[in-house]
């Protein structure tokens, strides 16, 4: 029996980066060859925003049709939000998915993501107040800074 190796990317040293994001940054746009996931990769921004719909991505929208929630892995899933809703629906999970519209979880407001004090201008979504830019890179479930949540 003859099994294949999978060629391993060349290991290149990585820089200390602690808190220095100018040098993550230069790190990071030197890494990423351009074009890579087109509409994902935002190489002037440094900023990955995964498309559930693409098929590399490990994230999947909640098959809830009017959900805009954003699921780890497996495709198919509903949140929680909708699964504890269809067992209380009678509904049957194809017209669920079809005709259920889960309630605001918050009201929109400001997003609390921000950098180096400067908070983010966009719209919050979903329950992490984070804009959706923000929320898909992991980054809008952080702790806010200082600054944005005053």
């Amino acid at each position: 029996m003859s099994t294949s190796l999978a060629r391993q990317p060349e290991q290149r040293p990585q820089p200390e980066i602690g808190l220095d994001l100018a040098t993550w940054a230069a790190w990071l746009r030197q890494e990423v060859q351009t074009p890579w996931r087109p509409g994902e990769w935002d190489p002037e921004a440094c900023l990955f925003t995964a498309d559930p719909a693409h098929p590399q991505a490990t994230i999947s929208k909640c098959a809830t049709v009017a959900c805009r929630t954003i699921l780890k892995g497996k495709r198919k899933a509903l949140c929680t939000t909708c699964a504890r809703a269809l067992t209380h629906s009678g509904l049957d999970r194809e017209t669920f998915e079809a005709t259920f519209v889960p309630p605001a979880q918050q009201s929109p407001g400001q997003c609390l993501v921000s950098v180096d004090g400067t908070p983010c201008p966009r719209t919050a979504e979903g329950s992490n107040r984070a804009a959706s830019s923000a929320a898909g890179t992991g980054r809008g479930g952080s702790e806010p800074s200082a600054a944005s949540r005053s």
